[in-house]
C-alpha cells in the first residue's frame, strides 16, 4: 500500500504472528489454489524457506509473476524446473535480496564499477546478530530461521553477503568454511559460520555470520590496490579511502530506514511487471547465492574445499 497498491489478496497458514485485525481489509484464503484462482498478476512468496519452491512453482504455473523471498530454497531441488517454467512463460521473477536496494551499498558498487580503488585484492564481511531478539514478540524457537526442517540456519538466512558480493565483486570459484557450536541457542542447524571465498576474477574474501552477537554488527570492507572501501549497515555510511585519506563519504538519505529497502523492492517488482525496469536480482542470481551458501555448509560438514564450476 505504501507504493499505491491496495488490490491485495492474502493466502495465510495462520502460523505467523501478524495480528488478524490488521488484515481484515484484505480478502484472505487459507488455500493457495483458491488464491491463485483469483488470477493475481503477481505473487509475493514469503513463507518458510523449505516451502519457497513449491509455492513459486504453483504461482508460475498459474501465469503469475513472482517476487520470492530469499534464499530461494534450502536445497537445489526443483529449481531447474522452475527456471524452465519462468523462461517458457516469459514471467518476471525477482528474488528479494533487499540489500541491492540499500542506497549506499549501491554507491559502493558504483565506486567499484568506476575503478576508484583499482584492482580488488580482498573483501571482508562481518555480520553478527542476536536471533533471539529479531522478533521480540514471538518465541524464536518457532521461527524458520533456527529450524533445519524449515530451511533455517545462519548460512541460508543471512545469505545476503553471498548475493551482494557476487553483485559488487563477481562470481565465486572456491569455498572453504567452518561452523561452530558455541551457543546455548535452541536450534538444530548452524548458528555460526566462517567462510573463505576465492572469486573467479582474482580476489579472496571472507564472510563471517552468526546468530549470537550483541549488539548487531554488519560491516563490509573491500581492499583495492589504490584504496579501501568501508561500509557499515549500522549508520548506512560508505567511505572511500585513497591512500590514508578519506576521499569520499556517503550517507543514507534523512528518512531512510530498514523498511525502505523492502518498499523499494516491491516497487521495483511492480515496475518490472509493467515493463519499466528489468529485474535487479533474478532467479539465476538467487540460485547462485544459494549455491554459495550450500557449498559453505557442505565444506564445513566435510572439512574440505568446495569448487563451484564455471557457469553454475
Amino acid at each position: 500500500m505504501a507504493i499505491g497498491i491496495d488490490n491485495i489478496i492474502l493466502c495465510r497458514t495462520g502460523k505467523c504472528t501478524l495480528p488478524d485485525d490488521e488484515l481484515k481489509k484484505f480478502q484472505t484464503f487459507d488455500n493457495l489454489g483458491d488464491a491463485l484462482n483469483k488470477q493475481p498478476i503477481g505473487v509475493i512468496v514469503a513463507n518458510p524457506t523449505s516451502l519457497h519452491v513449491a509455492t513459486a512453482m504453483s504461482s508460475a504455473l498459474a501465469n503469475c509473476h513472482v517476487l520470492l523471498e530469499k534464499p530461494v530454497s534450502h536445497n537445489l531441488d526443483g529449481l531447474a524446473d522452475l527456471q524452465k517454467i519462468v523462461i517458457n512463460k516469459k514471467l518476471i521473477f525477482v528474488v528479494g535480496y533487499q540489500f541491492r536496494f540499500h542506497p549506499t551499498l549501491r554507491v559502493v558498487k558504483k565506486w567499484i564499477s568506476d575503478d576508484r580503488i583499482g584492482a580488488i585484492v580482498s573483501t571482508h564481511v562481518h555480520w553478527g546478530e542476536d536471533v533471539t531478539n529479531w522478533h521480540p514478540w514471538e518465541d524464536y524457537t518457532r521461527s524458520y530461521s533456527v529450524r533445519a526442517e524449515l530451511g533455517g540456519g545462519v548460512a541460508l538466512t543471512l545469505s545476503h553477503p553471498f548475493d551482494y558480493l557476487r553483485w559488487v565483486v563477481g562470481d565465486v570459484e572456491k569455498i572453504y568454511a567452518l561452523t561452530g557450536e558455541f551457543s546455548n541457542l535452541k536450534t538444530n542447524t548452524d548458528c555460526i559460520i566462517q567462510t573463505v571465498l576465492k572469486f573467479r576474477n582474482g580476489p579472496i574474501g571472507n564472510v563471517y555470520l552468526d546468530y549470537i552477537e550483541k549488539p548487531t554488527r554488519h560491516t563490509l570492507s573491500i581492499v583495492g590496490e589504490r584504496g579501501t572501501i568501508y561500509w557499515d549497515n549500522f549508520d548506512g555510511c560508505a567511505r572511500l579511502f585513497l591512500g590514508t585519506a578519506c576521499a569520499e563519504e556517503c550517507h543514507v538519505p534523512p528518512h531512510f530506514e530498514r523498511n525502505t529497502m523492502y518498499i523499494d523492492l516491491v516497487d521495483h517488482f511492480m515496475k518490472c511487471i509493467n515493463g519499466i525496469e528489468l529485474p535487479l536480482c533474478t532467479l539465476h542470481d538467487g540460485i547462485q547465492a544459494l549455491k554459495i551458501a550450500l557449498a559453505a555448509k557442505q565444506s564445513a560438514s566435510e572439512e574440505r574445499k568446495i569448487i563451484l564450476q564455471k557457469g553454475e
